[in-house]
């Protein structure tokens, strides 16, 4: 039965992963779903990885569309898409490991997830007014204002801001050096003057209050630890209620916001792409966003009728 060979197949499976230098996250969150994968094949009645075919692929994608939520609810596009990637990724390796002839899923497309862009985005002053939030005169204020200032500055990722170290940061040279984005690719980006200042009196001023024990994370919580994803999350979200603004706040938000105003103020795609960590510019056509009075005036500007 597959059954009994489910966990092996997993762990090889992931040792390829750790090979390939894959955060623990993805081989993880990969281990969860090849189980769940195996474990249907198991109840089809499929005995070894050799007899998959790319009818039980449809079979687990149709099983994945008709899933239920413990509230009724169908599974979101976007995780029905990321179950099935770690299944076709959980394929290629068999194929290319030559422990099966063909690959099931070969030319197979990942349902196409829906544009989930904010329907509204904070402008350059709402930013403004969001920074200028924390209280700077304590030293866990001038750590939020920090945090704040280094997300918009530098387009960071949440799990980039809680990774970073001390020595990720080149004051001198105004760039922080990301070693945990996203396929783990290291990259330099550029660091804004104002996020420099806040930097530079965050690790003199305020840092030695929150450190426990002789670590080089960047930004500690109140009990001298890293942030954890939520945490830092809430942070944000509660700065933008407490200013009032009429959306949700969070670092991703932040993150857009960098991109859009950056674009607004004229700079490219390629640039862009480079700050963002995108491996794809079509990525990061979906992080800007084009306001329909921006296009109107461009409109104007120049379009050929227009200039008559």
């Amino acid at each position: 039965m597959l059954l009994l060979k489910i966990e092996l197949w997993c762990e090889r499976f992931c040792a390829q992963l750790r090979l390939l230098n894959r955060s623990e996250r993805t081989v993880h969150s990969y281990w969860l779903e090849t189980r769940l994968f195996l474990k249907f094949l198991d109840e089809r009645g499929i005995e070894e990885v050799a007899d998959i075919r790319r009818d039980d692929v449809k079979a687990y994608r149709v099983h994945l569309h008709e899933k239920r939520k413990p509230n009724g609810e169908p599974l979101a596009i976007k995780t029905q898409s990321s179950k099935l990637a770690a299944v076709f990724a959980f394929l290629k390796y068999l194929y290319e490991e030559a422990f099966i002839v063909a690959n099931p899923s070969r030319d197979m497309k990942l349902p196409r997830v829906p544009d989930s862009l904010p329907s509204e985005l904070p402008d350059e002053e709402q930013v403004l007014r969001l920074l200028e939030a924390p209280d700077t005169e304590c030293f866990l204020g001038l750590r939020d204002r920090t945090v704040l200032e280094l997300v918009y500055s530098s387009a960071l990722r949440n799990a980039e801001v809680r990774a970073l170290k001390l020595e990720d940061i080149d004051l001198h040279r105004l760039q922080v050096r990301v070693t945990s984005g996203k396929g783990r690719k290291e990259r330099n980006v550029p660091l804004g003057e104002p996020a420099a200042i806040w930097l530079e009196a965050y690790i003199k001023s305020s840092r030695p209050h929150l450190v426990r024990n002789d670590t080089d994370v960047l930004f500690l919580n109140r009990w001298g630890r890293p942030f954890t994803s939520e945490v830092l999350s809430e942070l944000v979200r509660g700065y933008g209620e407490r200013v009032k603004l009429p959306m949700k706040v969070t670092p991703h938000i932040l993150r857009h916001c960098c991109a859009t105003h950056m674009l607004a103020h004229g700079a490219g795609l390629r640039h862009l792409q480079r700050l963002l960590g995108h491996s794809s510019s079509t990525t990061t056509e979906r992080y800007t966003r084009v306001e329909v009075s921006d296009l109107r005036e461009v409109f104007l500007r120049c379009h050929p009728r227009e200039l008559s």
